[in-house]
């Protein structure tokens, strides 16, 4: 006997229904649908929807077969061809001789302009130093004192010694403003303890009466508690004495 395929079960299992949309469809219920049989349906080439029937949701198998399902492959993306890696520009590994760097210390020193002038002026003897080069030795000469403010003529600036005496003053000035200024801090200061100092004894000695107080306090509420337990037995021993009175039983003295 032929085995049916999973439609013909389906068929024979649910019922179907007319679409005008789909057509002749299985219905089966939404609930009752496996997963699996969705792919093994579109396989034999009846697409699966969702419908309903009788207002409530449902899966909808169409009987006219389509073309069966596959799973188109995915086609492979070409791969970018390797980029070579980009390669450093080559550095000037010169070395530096030391005529060179003579040279560069004296124009540095002695040739007034920006580094950019002297390096250009550099370079009039020494074409083959690029700028970026000559930059950089001038930064290692500098770091190690060969030029500068050590050797050789400075390029900054000279103080004009009145100018200087001036400053002096004014610092000297400033400085007699900063001295005064916290000698006013310190007065203040000196003033503020003696006004809290006395603050600060008088709230110990509260806190101390506090503690007295409190002492006390807590020893009256103990001497209460033991006058209401003894109220409470004299008042225990009345009724009985008032009881025993009462029935004419021998009443013991209170």
């Amino acid at each position: 006997m032929k085995k049916l395929t999973l439609f013909e079960e389906l068929k024979n299992k649910y019922p179907s229904q007319q679409y005008a949309l789909w057509g002749t469809c299985i219905v089966i219920p939404y609930g009752e649908l496996q997963k699996e049989w969705i792919d093994k349906l579109k396989g034999e080439g009846h697409n699966v929807r969702v419908g309903a029937k009788d207002g409530k949701s449902a899966w909808l198998v169409e009987h006219t077969k389509v073309e069966a399902y596959t799973k188109e492959p995915i086609p492979e993306q070409p791969q970018p061809e390797p980029q070579p890696e980009p390669q450093p520009e080559p550095k000037n590994l010169n070395k530096w001789k030391t005529k060179e760097e003579q040279l560069l210390i004296d124009i540095y020193n002695n040739i007034g302009g920006t580094e950019k002038e002297k390096a250009k002026e550099f370079q009039k003897t020494y074409p083959n130093r690029t700028r970026n080069a000559i930059h950089g030795k001038i930064n290692e000469l500098q770091k190690s004192e060969k030029i500068g403010h050590k050797y050789g003529k400075r390029e900054k600036h000279q103080e004009n010694p009145e100018d200087e005496k001036k400053d002096q003053e004014s610092n000297v000035g400033k400085g007699e403003k900063i001295s005064n200024e916290l000698q006013q801090i310190a007065d203040i200061m000196d003033a503020l303890k003696k006004v809290v100092s006395p603050m600060e004894e008088r709230l110990a000695t509260i806190e101390k009466q506090f503690e007295e107080v409190d002492t006390e306090t807590r020893t009256l509420h103990t001497k209460v508690a033991a006058l209401e337990t003894n109220l409470a037995l004299f008042a225990k021993e009345l009724r009985i004495h008032r009881h025993l009175k009462k029935t004419g039983r021998v009443v013991i003295p209170l």
